[in-house]
């Protein structure tokens, strides 16, 4: 994904959207329902995930490997929680296998 900045959000313990903050900003937006009669867009988000997603983020930490857009690794994203955190690939749109344990985020 190179150099594109992503905003990640919670879908209320339903699993998170990630979208792309390039998307946001130009306006790429599809039409959504809400009820018959209030009818607005919102972006679409570039992929959901559902299942495996910690239950509350504390943070989300994107890989600090280099900036070069051959450098495999900025694809990877760490999902924090209190309870354990995931590893998400970004590209590939999957997330690995969760890992359990008592996490903090400090400043």
């Amino acid at each position: 994904m190179g150099e594109q900045r992503l905003i990640v959000a919670t879908l209320d313990g339903a699993g998170i959207c990630v979208y792309k903050l390039k998307d946001i900003l130009s306006g790429d937006v599809s039409p959504h329902t809400r009820a018959e009669s209030d009818t607005h867009t919102q972006t679409t988000p570039y992929h959901h995930f559902t299942t495996d997603v910690p239950s509350s983020l504390l943070d989300v930490l994107p890989n600090p490997a280099g900036s070069s857009s051959s450098d495999s690794l900025t694809r990877y994203t760490a999902l924090l929680s209190r309870d354990g955190f995931v590893i998400a690939d970004i590209e590939q749109r999957r997330l690995a296998t969760p890992v359990t344990g008592k996490f903090t985020c400090g400043e």
